[in-house]
């Protein structure tokens, strides 16, 4: 220390450096002010800041979930054709939010400092209510949105047992913008009634921290917030409302969608059978049929509740997909089968995949929703082979058909292989606004129906098909001439029949009666269609009155009638051939599968009748016919199977041919060609059921091809 001597004047100290004067974001000065109590204003700013910035990170999340939103639309797009009317209910609380939310940014554009009364609470209160009614209108429009999007996916789901996956994601969508346009207007609120929250947020600091270059990347809000763990709060909120809504949607997509355990597929497929045994191979019972149909592995059973894959050898079950408590489709208006109603099963070609709809399809005479879409309906796809599920679609109930590597549904061709969208039908050149012009069931090998035109109600003649190449939407070939039977095409295995030699008047003509014969001939529709790679023979099947068309869907074969009808017993005696005694209805039969055309009568493995007779030692047999009515092969069956009137002697006694157009059936019994079984299908009671038809299946393994 040195001393200082009397009258000498003392250095001047430098004076303090004042607080104020500091860096006020400096991590001295932040340290001083977190060491010194706050005052009441401190802590009104910084509660106000909080606030704030919780309205500003829920806001960017609700933005952030209509992003998220769009990408799970895009993911889980189900192409609903009856997306307009949600569209409709759910937009017009949206535009109503959008409306209230420029009313609500006017409203709390100034300060509230300008317009509080606070001398009048009553009216200050009142004034608030009213500024805060388009917070409140925005957040019910939101919510009134969502609820009619999701109401009608509730439907969807409880009727089909199925999630449409784009009503959820618009859901999402309609919380999302009403979480915004909510927490934006409260984010103003609480700059109107802070202001210096808004003079604070606009001096956001910008200096550059050299030794940490992370918040750099971060948006300015998050910049603003001086301790990690704030940020950390901040983005933990502003993710809630995307993740939350996300994984909600999800959830409820995912809901109990149980898939079947797909089968491996047998080394070689079976062959139709050539032959009959004396014994059935196997029986099986089934208490609710709804319609049963020839698959690529061995015959396919739906019933009330699931579809079933048959092993043709033993009659164990293969595979089976199962839809508890929907209720199944029919398809068109032809009458197949037992039960003499329209088929529930559409098989491609090949017969390797099956497509059957949950619903109701809709009919242009009945449209109970006024046509709105209001009751879509959903058609799956899944391979007969290994019971995997290939296509899922929602659609409007129109036309459904298959080929062998499409599925139309609808307006929409999807592929079989991967599911993608291949085209629309609205891409073709022709006019679809005929409704009872759409075809519904298998297709061609690679051809597609557009528009079929029947003759004007006949059982009997010429109908109009407009075909195009599955591949080729361009390709369209029009007003091409068909065998047609009960206003349909016979198609089996994409194969039809043609009249060549008919003439105009006659391929326009409303009344063919079976009375004069035609030269027929087999011919593929992708011949007819113009498809690439199409076989182009046409195979004679020589003179015919027509078709018979319940025989070649059971045969799984293109059967004509004779040349001529039966000499009248009777004159009242109708020529319509399901009144013809003592002659068969199938004359030639043409088997897409070999391409031989036969006689009906040297066509192995062909049956034209079955039925349950007794025989003289009053032993009950099933008997099957085959061809001229010359041969029949007789099973014995076991006693107490079928109820029997005392006025009779059994199911279809009299060995009636299929029938040809009367849509009664087959008086309870009925014969199905599979690949590797022919399979008798008999209804052992006349008991009515509330859904589907008890049935005893007799399977009968014989030789094959």
């Amino acid at each position: 220390m040195t001393d200082q001597r009397p009258g000498e004047d003392a250095e001047p100290l430098a004076a303090p450096t004042s607080l104020t004067s500091e860096d006020p974001y400096s991590s001295t000065s932040a340290l001083a002010r977190r060491r010194r109590p706050r005052t009441p204003q401190e802590r009104r700013q910084v509660w106000s800041r909080r606030i704030e910035g919780l309205f500003w990170a829920l806001k960017v999340g609700s933005m952030l979930s209509v992003l998220v939103a769009a990408g799970l639309y895009l993911m889980w797009r189900t192409d609903l054709t009856m997306r307009w009317v949600f569209l409709y209910l759910g937009l017009a609380p949206l535009v109503a939010a959008l409306v209230l939310w420029g009313i609500g940014i006017l409203a709390w554009q100034e300060p509230a400092e300008y317009w509080v009364d606070r001398q009048h609470r009553v009216r200050t209160c009142r004034r608030i209510i009213m500024r805060l009614l388009p917070v409140a209108g925005v957040a019910a429009c939101g919510l009134l949105s969502a609820r009619g999007t999701l109401g009608l996916w509730h439907d969807i789901f409880m009727s089909l047992d199925a999630s449409a996956g784009e009503l959820l994601a618009f859901a999402i969508a309609a919380l999302g913008l009403g979480a915004f346009f909510a927490f934006d207007l409260l984010q103003r609120v609480t700059r109107s009634f802070f202001p210096e929250v808004a003079q604070a947020s606009s001096r956001r600091p910008r200096r550059r921290d050299r030794s940490i270059r992370i918040p750099h990347l971060l948006p300015t809000r998050l910049r603003g917030t001086h301790s990690w763990s704030s940020r950390i709060v901040l983005v933990v909120i502003l993710l809630t409302p995307s993740l939350f809504l996300s994984g909600s949607a999800y959830l409820a997509y995912d809901w109990d969608r149980s898939l079947p355990i797909p089968v491996a597929a047998p080394a070689t497929l079976p062959s139709y059978p050539t032959s009959f045994p004396s014994q059935a191979t196997w029986t099986h019972d089934i208490p609710s049929v709804l319609d049963v149909t020839a698959g690529a592995a061995g015959p396919l059973v739906l019933t009330d509740d699931s579809l079933i894959s048959l092993d043709p050898s033993t009659g164990s079950i293969r595979w089976d997909y199962h839809r508890q408590g929907r209720k199944f489709a029919q398809y068109g208006g032809r009458l197949d089968g037992v039960r003499g109603e329209p088929p529930y099963l559409i098989t491609s070609p090949d017969r390797r995949h099956v497509a059957l709809t949950l619903g109701e399809l809709e009919s242009p005479q009945d449209k109970s929703d006024g046509g709105f879409g209001l009751e879509p309906t959903l058609t799956i796809v899944l391979d007969t082979v290994t019971g995997r599920v290939t296509n899922e679609h929602f659609h409007d109930g129109k036309a459904v058909q298959l080929t062998d590597s499409v599925l139309l549904a609808s307006g929409t061709v999807y592929s079989l292989a991967d599911d993608s969208v291949m085209w629309q039908l609205g891409d073709v050149d022709v006019d679809l606004s005929e409704e009872d012009h759409q075809y519904t069931g298998t297709a061609g090998h690679a051809s597609l129906i557009l528009t079929k035109e029947d003759n004007g109600g006949s059982h009997n003649g010429v109908g109009r098909l407009t075909l195009v190449p599955d591949t080729n939407p361009r390709g369209i070939v029009r007003d091409i001439p068909v065998a047609f039977a009960n206003q349909e095409p016979l198609i089996v295995d994409g194969w039809t029949v043609t009249y060549p030699e008919a003439t105009k008047d006659e391929s326009t003509d409303v009344d063919w009666n079976y009375t004069k014969a035609h030269r027929a001939q087999a011919v593929s529709l992708d011949a007819l269609a113009k498809a690439p790679g199409a076989d182009t023979h046409t195979y004679d099947l020589g003179q015919t009155l027509g078709i018979a068309p319940m025989a070649s869907r059971l045969s799984g074969r293109l059967a004509v009638l004779p040349q001529t009808a039966p000499d009248s017993v009777e004159p009242d005696d109708s020529p319509v051939p399901d009144g013809w005694k003592d002659r068969s209805t199938v004359a030639t039969t043409f088997n897409p599968r070999t391409r031989a055309v036969l006689a009906a009568s040297q066509d192995p493995g062909l049956v034209t009748a079955v039925g349950v007779t007794r025989a003289d030692d009053g032993q009950r047999r099933i008997s099957l016919q085959s061809g001229d009515k010359s041969k029949a092969t007789s099973i014995p069956l076991e006693n107490g199977t079928v109820s029997f009137d005392s006025r009779a002697s059994g199911r279809n006694p009299g060995l009636l041919d299929f029938s040809v157009n009367n849509p009664g059936g087959n008086d309870g019994i009925s014969a199905l060609s599979a690949p590797g079984v022919t399979v008798v299908l008999l209804r052992p009671t006349d008991e009515s059921q509330a859904t589907g038809t008890r049935l005893r299946l007799y399977g009968l393994v014989g030789a094959s091809s």
